[in-house]
């Protein structure tokens, strides 16, 4: 599994955000089997998962403060960006002295529809230093003017820089395609009237979600428990972080049916196009979000996919395929994506809308079932190398399913597992009936 996207203003998973959500027991190192997780919730409520592994370097820290998109409002969507990119910018707040975030540890914000996430790297000796580092960023920020500018022509140049790729494009206006009535789907998660955000209402919007008990704390790395814990506690506890009642979050979005209507936009100054496809998907926690995994994996992940075979090794027309299973509690969805040249554009899609309804309509064999479970499943284990990957799927789950959210985790590939064809097909009749469909043309600039 590979992150397409890195910048603050967007967490964007690439090929199959659900390869790294399967997380077989035990987990493996190497060769060594990993000790299970640990899990604490601190008095503030501020809840914490912990992954020892020996073989480690690095340790990783994936902080999710769980606040979504779909609780900003249409005047001031992109706040969250632009406090994440105020948190990069964070110094000690008085009283906390001089200590600075070590060299050797590095600081990533990012964003979600679900979550804003903050990861930090370092090595062992700085761990306690580069803890304190993050709750600066997170918890206590400079809010002023001077850095809130900053974060504001940041964003600016990030969304601008979105909106001359035809593969962010088009997914980006997928999602508003998929999801009309919910004011963070344009462009994807908020970010149309970003530079109009008052000051004033970013503070108030970090007062009443950046909070104790809206939290997960996801580490991985090679110091023991023992070290981990107490100062976790420490940083982290009662007094340091502010603790309060986080405002409702969004239930899954409802009311206006997708604009499944054909959407072909031009993009001057590109020489690629692309096509995106998708349908509302099952959230996480579904019974049937196993099988929405396999399905997104058997039509566009991999070369043995229905799509690689038919528009790369059958008719040429595509450079590169991809999907993407988003599991959002707010804007589910799934998606395939193709680029090639403006000529082929109208090839791409044709052949994707055939491939989609003949996944609809005739059962995948147990063959290809067999290929798309390995395919989840086998990008995984490349994935439990990577103390920060495997941090960030900890937190996810836990921030996802709170109390259950280790049972899912553990659970999953026994689920993914007992996938059979017929559930494939139940699947993409449910999801991919009516697709939404967004064009992307490339063409020389004018």
């Amino acid at each position: 599994m590979r992150r397409e996207q890195r910048g603050v203003g967007w967490w964007r998973p690439g090929l199959l955000w659900l390869v790294a959500i399967v997380l077989p027991t035990p987990l493996w190192a190497g060769s060594e089997v990993l000790p299970s997780p640990v899990q604490q919730r601190l008095d503030n409520g501020l809840r914490v998962v912990f992954q020892f592994d020996p073989a480690s370097p690095i340790v990783a820290v994936c902080a999710f403060v769980h606040t979504s998109a779909a609780q900003e409002t249409w005047n001031a969507t992109g706040v969250r960006q632009l406090l994440q990119l105020m948190g990069e910018q964070a110094r000690p707040p008085a009283g906390e002295g001089e200590s600075q975030l070590p060299p050797v540890a590095l600081l990533h914000m990012a964003v979600s529809r679900d979550y804003v996430e903050t990861i930090l790297r370092c090595l062992p000796e700085d761990f306690p230093d580069a803890l304190r580092r993050l709750r600066w960023a997170l918890f206590d920020p400079d809010l002023s003017q001077e850095p809130f500018r900053y974060a504001q022509q940041r964003l600016e140049q990030e969304v601008m820089a979105r909106q001359t790729s035809p593969v962010a494009l088009a997914q980006d206006v997928l999602v508003t395609r998929l999801y009309p009535q919910w004011p963070g789907s344009w462009p994807l998660i908020g970010v149309g009237t970003a530079t109009g955000v008052d000051l004033s209402y970013a503070r108030d919007f970090h007062r009443k979600h950046y909070l104790s008990d809206a939290t997960v704390l996801a580490i991985c790395g090679g110091l023991p428990w023992e070290t981990v814990g107490p100062e976790v506690a420490r940083t982290f506890g009662v007094g340091n972080v502010p603790r309060g009642t986080p405002p409702a979050l969004a239930a899954p979005v409802a009311g206006a049916e997708p604009n499944t209507e054909p959407l072909v936009l031009k993009l001057t100054g590109s020489e690629v196009s692309a096509v995106a496809l998708g349908g509302r998907a099952p959230a996480l926690e579904h019974p049937d979000y196993a099988a929405a995994a396999v399905m997104t994996a058997l039509l566009g992940a991999g070369r043995g996919s229905r799509l690689y075979q038919r528009l790369r090794e059958e008719q040429n027309v595509s450079y590169t395929i991809q999907a993407d299973l988003a599991p959002s509690q707010v804007c589910p969805y799934v998606f395939c994506l193709a680029t090639c040249s403006a000529d082929k554009l109208d090839a791409v899609r044709t052949t994707m809308l055939a491939e989609t309804a003949r996944l609809c309509t005739q059962p995948a064999s147990a063959e290809e079932v067999i290929r798309a479970r390995r395919m989840v499943a086998g990008q995984f284990l490349l994935q439990q190398q990577d103390a920060v990957s495997l941090a960030h799927f900890l937190g996810l789950f836990v921030l996802f399913g709170r109390d259950r959210g280790m049972d899912h985790w553990r659970s999953f590939a026994e689920r993914l597992n007992e996938v059979q064809p017929e559930q494939v097909q139940a699947m993409a009749r449910q999801v991919l009936t009516s697709p939404a469909v967004v064009a992307v043309r490339g063409g020389a600039s004018s």
